[in-house]
């Protein structure tokens, strides 16, 4: 079993989802979590 759990955002919906499962699931398991926050310098989606 991992010692703890990563997870990723970018501030969207998606991202703050899946840091809000990685936390329960942390919680849960009494694991370490770390979260990385992913900025995208000038990026102007299509």
């Amino acid at each position: 079993m991992p010692n703890g759990i990563l997870v990723a955002t970018d501030g969207s919906d998606g991202g703050n989802h899946a840091v809000d499962f990685a936390a329960d699931l942390s919680a849960n398991l009494s694991r370490n979590l770390c979260i990385v926050h992913v900025y995208l310098h000038d990026y102007s989606p299509k």
